[in-house]
């Protein structure tokens, strides 16, 4: 819980949205990144929140962007009044130890007094979730007054039964509208998260099925070669030759007949300049005239 806690209190209270670091939470509450991870880990099984990664603009990792969902898990609301978090050290579950320092009983946070004025985001202006009390308060408004989940909370029965796909719009704002509303963003990224996830495990079960094929069609040419080099004295059980070439499981007779055909076939396929070439041919000489008669030598 203690990691919920850190989380909901970097979170912006109109957009329950914000990108807190793991070594900003791991220092805010005494843990270990790995406690971090693994408890982060949990929530999202848990469908407490959403976590997705960020990049920046040059392509390379940021912090994570994490979305808190509406649905609010009953031991997570236990566990805010037992005070005790959802995942403990690696020490073991009766410990209070923080991992990587000198072991040292860890008081509980103090709560951050009620009368300071709201903290507001950088960038919406609304106020943030600050002390236990607030991370209750936030829990809570998840819930409707009656304590039913609200409509197209993970986890809960869609409104047209078992089996019918879950919302993506807002309740009250079906048709859409110009103001900015939290709750039809949440819809809105529930669902293009729901679309993503099933996008993600088809290409998986796709590559998954690829492999298979891949590896029934080796199996079955590796047990083919192994039954052609069973019946064969010129090579081992694997089909590979004393001098390292793979046989081809025939005998010297019949590898002889295969290479004369092949010279055969080379010695008949026809090349590349088989046809006559056209010359271009000298136009023959003419004759030549003869020779006019000399007078007084000639006769």
């Amino acid at each position: 819980m203690k990691v919920w806690g850190a989380i909901a209190r970097r979170m912006n209270a109109k957009t329950r949205q914000g990108f807190p670091k793991r070594k900003t939470l791991a220092e805010m509450i005494g843990m270990s990144l790995s406690a971090v991870d693994r408890a982060l880990r949990e929530l999202r099984r848990l469908g407490a929140l959403v976590c997705r990664p960020r990049w920046r603009a040059d392509g390379g990792r940021s912090s994570n962007d994490y979305l808190l969902l509406w649905e609010p898990l009953t031991d997570l609301l236990s566990s805010v009044d037992a005070g005790t978090p959802l995942v403990i050290s690696d020490e073991g579950p009766s410990s209070d130890v923080v991992m990587g320092s000198t072991p040292e009983p860890v008081g509980p946070a103090a709560p951050a007094p009620t009368s300071a004025p709201p903290v507001t985001g950088g960038e919406t202006g609304t106020p943030l979730v600050i002390g236990d009390e607030g991370v209750r308060g936030l829990i809570e408004s998840y819930q409707d007054p009656g304590g039913s989940i609200r409509p197209g909370a993970l986890g809960a029965e869609p409104a047209g039964g078992a089996g019918s796909p879950l919302p993506t719009t807002c309740p009250q704002h079906p048709e859409g509208t110009p103001e900015p509303c939290g709750p039809c963003r949440w819809y809105r990224v529930t669902a293009k998260a729901r679309e993503e996830e099933r996008a993600a495990a088809a290409e998986q079960a796709r590559q998954e099925a690829a492999r298979a094929r891949a590896a029934q069609v080796a199996a079955a040419e590796h047990q083919h070669r192994l039954a052609a080099a069973a019946g064969c004295d010129d090579c081992d059980a694997e089909g590979n030759r004393p001098d390292g070439s793979i046989c081809d499981h025939r005998n010297d007779a019949a590898r002889l007949a295969a290479v004369a055909a092949f010279r055969v076939a080379q010695a008949t396929k026809p090349r590349r300049f088989s046809r006559p070439r056209w010359t271009r041919q000298r136009p023959a000489d003419l004759p030549l005239p003869a020779p006019a008669p000399i007078p007084g030598v000639t006769g």
